[in-house]
């Protein structure tokens, strides 16, 4: 019964020293973040959503930024507001009996109301809005946040 007990337990470490040189040398099974080359972040990133800037587009944007509120603080009349209204784009979108969300979604991309079908869509579905859209045309704007969109095709 010892010789088995024994025979067991190195087979039980030979086991393991085996499988800790095959992890340690051979790496995990998981990429590791080093492993991705830069451009294929980049694309993945913008996959979701999201803008990708370097730092000095960065510092051009923010500058910029700092320059339009001034802008905007300093024009008493208002000028300056009513002009980025009228810059904002317009579309009358008609829905139809049967049109799904993610067609909505894609038109309103497409006309540039929104930027990203897929997370309107999933925005509609989660919130709720998905199953309240009413039939007909619906006025929208660029300027619009996506709830007052979705409160909009709703109404």
């Amino acid at each position: 019964m010892k010789q088995i007990i024994r025979s067991f337990a190195l087979g039980l470490l030979t086991a393991g020293i085996i499988m800790l040189g095959t992890f340690y040398f051979a790496g995990g099974s998981q990429a590791d973040a080093d492993d991705i080359a830069t451009d294929d972040m980049i694309k993945h990133i913008k996959q979701e959503g999201y803008h990708v800037l370097t730092e000095s587009e960065y510092i051009d944007a923010s500058v910029k930024s700092d320059n339009d509120s001034n802008a905007d603080k300093q024009d008493q009349d208002g000028d300056a507001k009513d002009k980025s209204k009228d810059d904002a784009k317009t579309y009358t979108l008609k829905v139809t009996s049967g049109t799904a969300t993610s067609e909505i979604s894609e038109e309103l991309e497409e006309h540039g109301i929104i930027e990203n079908a897929q997370k309107f869509s999933d925005y509609l579905e989660d919130e709720g809005y998905s199953e309240q859209i009413q039939l007909g045309k619906s006025n929208l704007s660029g300027d619009m946040d996506r709830k007052k969109i979705a409160e909009t095709l709703t109404d």
